[in-house]
């Protein structure tokens, strides 16, 4: 079996693509697996809140690992075999598609610890990405602040591990799957030596349906790909602060960083300047990216976790 990895941030239609890719027989997959995270994650400093020093744990790790016959290509195997077996329980097949948003986190590792796996890049328009992720997770209200680890870090090293990867990988953007699915899919049947069925498109798969992560509303929202407005995103940039902030972040994005996803910085900003105007959500959005700055400084997260004696999460929904 060999793995493949859906590689995008949240938010960027990766659900709609693993239901499709999952359809071809020779493609297994579960809805978000999460297994590499904990443990690619383990020898990274200043990754994880926990309970226990993550500094010394990286020290305990990286000391045994030295003491291995072959160091960290030891661990690195451990981990791919480890993989390789869930993988493979879940079915037997070609391929197992592990799609896992977070993993932009360990995309770097994920790559050299599997060198012969397939890895393919799902990009969406980053206004569309925050957008959603204000009206999915915030019932429109500005929830941005939780969601730095994957529009700031995750995404750039999303591209670094792009930028590694070179013809190893292939690269989809989300609107051109809505709006032109059969030269996108064909590109991926090549990629993979299968042939993927255009016929599959919002298709509803109950596998993926039915799971707790995901797209809370796939099956009712991508039933019909052909009236799924690229440009809906538009309606919720719906105050000043909300376009100031969103430029801001295009222009730290870079216009480099955005051709390797597939756009460009002044069509985006010239999209944004188009959006209404209005002050909808303006007083609250104030106060809550006034929050937003105290959240992510303090680690309210961590702090709250710890407070309560629960278990630590790395990004919350």
């Amino acid at each position: 079996m060999t793995p493949m990895f859906l590689f995008s941030l949240p938010r960027s239609g990766s659900t709609l693509l693993q239901s499709i890719l999952s359809r071809h027989d020779e493609i297994t997959t579960s809805a978000e697996p999460w297994i590499l995270l904990p443990l690619l994650s383990a020898r990274k400093n200043n990754h994880l809140v926990a309970d226990h020093d993550q500094s010394v744990l990286v020290d305990a790790l990286n000391d045994f690992c030295a003491a291995l016959p072959n160091g960290d290509a030891d661990y690195a195997q451990a981990v791919r075999d480890f993989a390789l077996g869930l993988y493979g329980k879940i079915g037997d097949t070609r391929y197992f598609l592990d799609k896992t948003p977070r993993y932009s986190l360990i995309a770097l590792e994920i790559i050299e610890t599997f060198p012969d796996a397939k890895f393919v890049f799902l990009w969406r328009n980053p206004l569309a990405i925050m957008v959603s992720m204000i009206e999915t997770w915030g019932q429109g209200r500005w929830n941005l602040f939780r969601y730095y680890a994957d529009l700031f870090k995750g995404l750039q090293l999303l591209l670094q591990a792009r930028r590694a990867l070179g013809d190893r990988a292939i690269d989809i953007r989300f609107e051109d799957l809505l709006t032109g699915p059969e030269p996108q899919l064909a590109r991926v049947s090549d990629y993979l030596g299968l042939e993927i069925a255009v016929d599959d498109l919002g298709q509803e798969n109950k596998v993926l349906s039915q799971a707790r992560l995901g797209d809370p509303g796939f099956g009712e929202k991508f039933h019909g790909l052909s009236v799924w407005p690229v440009d809906a995103w538009q309606s919720s940039v719906n105050n000043p602060l909300r376009r100031v902030w969103m430029r801001r972040y295009l222009r730290q994005l870079g216009n480099e960083n955005l051709k390797i996803m597939g756009y460009n910085l002044d069509v985006l900003l010239a999209d944004l300047d188009q959006t209404k105007g209005g002050c909808k959500h303006l007083f609250s959005d104030a106060a809550l990216m006034v929050y937003g700055w105290v959240f992510r400084w303090l680690n309210l997260p961590g702090l709250r976790k710890k407070a309560m004696g629960g278990r630590p999460v790395l990004v919350q929904k």
